[in-house]
C-alpha cells in the first residue's frame, strides 16, 4: 500500500494487481499534493524529424491527487508504448513553481544526477506497468520521507528490448542518494534480479564527450 501526501493529509491509495483503487477520497473535494508536477511525452517519430527537445512534448501539470488519477488513466499505458517513446513526469508548472525539464542540462536537474534501472522486456512483461505506477505514486506522493525534495522527477523509456527508468535527484549528495534508492528498491518486485546504478549527471556529460566512454556510477544496488 502506497500513500500519497497532500498539503493537508495523508490520502491512502490502495493498489490490486490489476487496478489502482483510490480510497478515502471524495472527488467532490480536490487534495492538493504538495508541489505541482508536469507530464511530459517524447515522440520518436517527432524527435527525429524535429529533434529531441521538439520532440519532448508537455502533456498536462497537476497538483491534486484526483487529477493525477485523471491523468493516469486517460495515458497510454508503458507497455504499449511505440518504441523509443518517453514519459517524463517532473516537479513544478502550477502554483508559480518554475517546471523542471526532462534534461541533464536543467539548472535543477545539473547538480544531480538518476538512479538507472534496465529491465528486459520479455522478463518483466506487463509488470512494468506496475512498477511505473508505483515509481510516480511515490514521487507525488512524497513517500521518500525527509528526502523526498531531493527528487525531481521520474523518466520511463520503452526501447528495443528493455525498458529503462530513471529516478532524477537534485543533487548528488551519497546520503541522499542511497536513501532515495533504497526506498525505490523496497517498491520493486523480486524474481527479476534487477541491478541500479546512480550516476550523476556530470559523470554523463564527461562520458558523452569521449568515444566508446560509458559513465562510471557512483554507488549501486540490487534486488533479487
Amino acid at each position: 500500500m502506497t500513500e500519497v501526501e497532500t498539503k493537508s493529509q495523508t490520502t491512502t491509495l490502495a493498489m490490486d494487481s490489476a487496478k489502482p483503487e483510490v480510497t478515502d477520497l471524495d472527488f467532490e473535494i480536490k487534495h492538493p499534493l504538495t508541489t505541482s508536477w508536469t507530464l511530459f511525452y517524447l515522440d520518436p517519430d517527432e524527435a527525429k524529424k524535429f529533434g529531441w527537445t521538439a520532440g519532448n512534448k508537455e502533456v498536462l501539470s497537476f497538483n491534486t491527487v484526483e487529477d493525477f488519477w485523471a491523468l493516469y488513466h486517460h495515458t497510454t499505458l508503458l507497455s504499449q508504448l511505440k518504441k523509443g517513446s518517453d514519459y517524463s513526469l517532473f516537479r513544478g508548472g502550477l502554483d508559480d513553481m518554475e517546471k523542471i525539464r526532462p534534461e541533464w542540462e536543467d539548472k535543477q536537474n545539473r547538480p544531480g544526477g538518476q538512479w538507472k534501472i534496465a529491465l528486459d522486456n520479455r522478463a518483466v512483461g506487463n509488470k512494468i506497468d506496475d512498477i511505473f505506477r508505483e515509481l510516480l505514486m511515490i514521487c507525488v506522493g512524497e513517500n521518500f520521507g525527509d528526502f523526498g525534495e531531493y527528487v525531481n522527477g521520474v523518466v520511463a523509456s520503452a526501447r528495443g528490448k528493455q525498458y529503462r527508468l530513471g529516478i532524477w535527484t537534485k543533487d548528488d549528495v551519497r546520503d541522499h542518494c542511497q536513501v532515495i534508492g533504497e526506498k525505490i528498491l523496497e517498491i520493486l518486485p523480486s524474481g527479476l534480479n534487477i541491478q541500479m546504478e546512480f550516476i550523476t549527471h556530470s559523470e554523463t556529460e564527461r562520458a558523452s564527450k569521449g568515444r566508446g566512454i560509458d559513465p562510471r556510477p557512483m554507488m549501486s544496488l540490487s534486488k533479487k
